[in-house]
């Protein structure tokens, strides 16, 4: 058994258009849909003017990478549970302020209070808000941005896709046609796949296909459409079937978890809640990433601070040396939890 990292293509996965795609619920929006969420985020630019820009201060370099040329960036601070600190804002939005970035962070909504407080400034300064939903859209779609991005990709098996969606009318002129090697990210999902489920010896060739996408997309400037095939599989996607498996994995993992140095992040009950991934903190982060690997459990590290300013704050610090994510996506059911759990537990 093997759990996390890039998604596998399942080849036994009926492929048919669902009623409940993530096109239609997001069919009141207008919406452009592209290769990743760093194009969309690029698409968002063009439309900001440049000036000052307020970040979250834990966010993944992606996003700052996509604002330093052109923007002045000034970071916002957040409490250990990744709410806005509203002390923190409140002193930096003032008329100077083009844009607040807002994310929600493993499908955990920021507080309505705080929320509203940067709307009501929004009103008197007049910049825009950018909503990343990227691990919280199949929570809620969106709050209070006038403009909402979302990886695609990191929800979905799909070799590439990102979307931008708003209530006001978008163009893109700047998109180009698909990119070519979504050849390649598929095949190496397809490769995954048949590790996973066809004794194929193939482990370091997918692994070594996905590694190298990634970095050509960290090098990427150009803004490509979504690939043809990413668009019928995230048609073929039903999204409450998603929901469904997501919140049940969460409740399971919540239960069953019993290690006092593997410390959920939040205990988050609402509703609405759909997570991402199920964020922990743990004092021996890296031993412990690396006794889940000896166990066939890949989990995602959230997120190396990359500049000054983010490395001065305690809170983002603590995050970066502590936390990681267990996977618990829609490829997997109770028995995926069951086993995963027991592993987590048996840690000392």
């Amino acid at each position: 058994m093997e759990l996390g990292s890039n998604f596998e293509l399942n080849l036994k996965k009926k492929i048919k258009e669902q009623n409940n795609n993530i096109n239609k619920y997001l069919n009141n929006e207008f919406s452009i849909y592209m290769d990743s969420g760093r194009s969309a985020l690029r698409v968002v630019t063009s439309r900001i003017k440049h000036g000052k820009i307020l970040l979250p201060a834990y966010i993944c370099k992606s996003v700052v990478d996509c604002f330093q040329e052109q923007y002045e960036i000034c970071f916002y601070q957040l409490n250990q549970s990744l709410g806005i600190e509203k002390e923190s804002i409140e002193k930096q939005i003032d008329e100077s302020v083009s844009a607040v970035y807002i994310m929600h962070y493993f499908g955990k909504m920021q507080d309505a209070n705080i929320l509203e407080y940067i709307q009501e400034k929004q009103k008197v300064y007049q910049f825009k808000i950018i909503e990343d939903t990227t691990h919280s859209i199949l929570t809620k779609k969106a709050t209070i941005g006038d403009y909402q991005i979302c990886s695609l990709r990191k929800w979905f098996a799909i070799p590439d896709g990102g979307v931008l969606y708003s209530g006001e009318t978008l163009e893109a002129d700047k998109i180009v046609e698909q990119k070519e090697s979504v050849a390649q990210i598929l095949e190496a999902m397809l490769l995954k796949y048949m590790f996973l489920h066809c004794g194929t010896e193939c482990n370091e060739m997918y692994r070594k296909i996905f590694v190298e996408q990634e970095l050509a997309l960290d090098e990427q400037q150009k803004i490509y459409k979504i690939s043809d095939i990413s668009e019928i599989l995230l048609k073929c996607e039903d999204i409450l079937d998603i929901k469904e498996r997501r919140k049940e994995n969460w409740n399971y993992i919540m239960k069953s978890l019993d290690n006092k140095k593997v410390i959920p992040l939040y205990n988050e009950k609402s509703e609405d809640f759909i997570p991402f991934s199920f964020p922990v903190l743990v004092d021996e982060r890296d031993r412990f990433r690396k006794y889940l690997m000896e166990h066939k459990i890949y989990c995602a590290v959230h997120w190396p601070m990359e500049t000054k300013e983010q490395c001065e704050i305690k809170t983002n610090m603590e995050l970066t040396k502590h936390m990681l994510s267990l996977p618990l996506d829609q490829r997997y059911d109770l028995e995926h939890m069951k086993y995963m759990v027991e592993i987590v537990n048996e840690f000392k």
